[in-house]
């Protein structure tokens, strides 16, 4: 097994120890000197949750297991691994209603996807603990349980803020199929879902902060792109990181910019959703609207494209255009991940031809903080952080953006092109004009010469 390349199971492991032993609040408002690196837990409650339960369980089963760091990562990513395999079966399921004879490709597409493998059972990620819940709200709400639907996608923005971007689909299909009165109910089941969910803060007389935490949770890392392949990384020279929250123009901020080519997709898509007669048109308006939220946002790290996967896996049995899309950002959230893997880039960079750069992932890499991770024999995080970096694997990272944004646009001129999401069985990817195919070619020519410029620049 490869160790713990981003460090972040390291974190995990610190959190869950802390929540086991000491409570929920000492994880999330950690005193200096019990924490002197102030490694607050800056997740919602759910993951939080499943760290202290597995924690728990662990101490209680095998006190020799509790001190054992390798076993505690092995142990963290396990139930991760194991939601794949249920994200698998539930498209499994779903999918036999809709196209039978394509269940067992929609099964296989997430169960044996790489990049979804990677992300959790390599890095330990908890993306897939929101993905799940967010599929599983927007099958309940294509089965006519819009009460369930409503609860579940609370409980996935619980897990992860990314899973806000579906709430407006999900409240506009409950308006349209059910009427008024079922919004109201799911809204209220939405509610009671919350407040059991943060009882414990509120047991802990926390719920004011905790409310707030979830609040500032939203802006954490608040640059135009934190490592993700999108429009931002490629507008922004790729690192350093720049600060979303400046502009090009006064009182306008990237951030807002963002914001507002973001719901331009977001009001465009729920017009052809209002449209759509077929329940399982909300699959491909969520799909479209996950990678839009990628491609267009600010603050994206390089795996918050994973959501995007699994909810074209539930439309790839019966659209065409969405099993090759599922295909090709498999393929770009692997390299994603793969240019920003610390401990293979340390492995990587020596034998890499050409320049090497400086291009740290904050404006002023702190000390103390690579000290720390160099001192926990991770000295490929200490790289990381200083930046150390060759133009080859920059330019790799170029071309993983411009595919992304690439396919984008194919999926758009693909699902775009009608009033509605219906018949999109009979979807075919578009059939590119010579001015398409020459605007695409001239897109790479600026954005190659003007990505290689800003690396040409960075200090050796």
């Amino acid at each position: 097994m490869l160790p713990d390349g981003m460090g972040d199971l390291l974190v995990y492991r610190l959190w869950m120890r802390t929540l086991t032993d000491r409570g929920l609040e000492a994880a999330y408002w950690p005193t200096a000197a019990a924490d002197p690196m102030n490694l607050a837990m800056n997740y919602p409650p759910l993951v939080p949750y499943m760290l202290s339960l597995i924690g728990h369980l662990v101490k209680a089963l095998s006190p020799a297991a509790w001190a054992d760091d390798r076993l505690l990562d092995v142990l963290i990513r396990l139930p991760l691994c194991a939601m794949i395999l249920l994200l698998a079966v539930v498209a499994y399921a779903e999918t036999r209603r809709i196209a039978p004879h394509r269940a067992d490709l929609a099964c296989a597409l997430i169960a044996l996807n790489p990049a979804l493998i990677f992300d959790t059972a390599t890095w330990g990620q908890t993306d897939v603990l929101f993905a799940l819940l967010a599929v599983l709200s927007l099958v309940a709400l294509v089965r006519g349980r819009p009460e369930l639907s409503w609860a579940l996608i609370a409980a996935a923005a619980l897990a992860k803020p990314l899973a806000y971007v579906l709430v407006p689909l999900v409240a506009l299909e409950t308006l349209k199929r059910f009427g008024p009165r079922r919004c109201v109910r799911s809204a209220f089941a939405a509610l009671i879902l919350f407040g059991w969910v943060l009882a414990p803060f509120a047991a802990a007389g926390r719920l004011g902060p905790g409310l707030r935490a979830l609040r500032t949770q939203l802006d954490v890392n608040p640059y135009l792109s934190v490592n993700a392949h999108n429009v931002w990384w490629i507008l922004g020279g790729g690192p350093s990181w720049i600060d979303a929250r400046q502009g090009p123009w006064p009182f306008v901020t990237w951030s807002a910019l963002a914001l507002a080519v973001f719901a331009s997709l977001v009001f465009a898509t729920l017009v052809r959703l209002w449209r759509s007669e077929e329940p399982q048109a909300v699959y491909l308006a969520s799909a479209s609207t996950a990678f839009g939220f990628f491609v267009l946002s600010t603050h994206m790290h390089e795996n918050h494209l994973f959501l995007v996967v699994p909810l074209l896996g539930l439309c790839a049995a019966w659209v065409r255009p969405a099993r090759l899309l599922m295909a090709g950002l498999s393929v770009t959230l692997l390299a994603n991940m793969l240019l920003h893997d610390p401990y293979l880039t340390h492995l990587a960079r020596p034998h890499i031809p050409g320049p090497h750069v400086l291009a740290p992932a904050s404006p002023a890499p702190e000390d103390d903080t690579v000290a720390w991770y160099a001192a926990r024999g991770m000295p490929w995080i200490a790289e990381e952080i200083r930046g150390e970096a060759s133009v080859v694997g920059l330019m790799a990272t170029l071309v993983n953006a411009q595919a992304n944004l690439l396919l984008f646009a194919a999926w758009l001129l693909a699902t775009y092109r009608r009033r509605s999401f219906d018949d999109a069985s009979s979807l075919v990817p578009p059939r590119l004009a010579p001015a398409v195919t020459a605007t695409a070619a001239l897109f790479v020519a600026v954005t190659t010469g003007l990505f290689l410029s800003h690396v040409l620049r960075l200090p050796r």
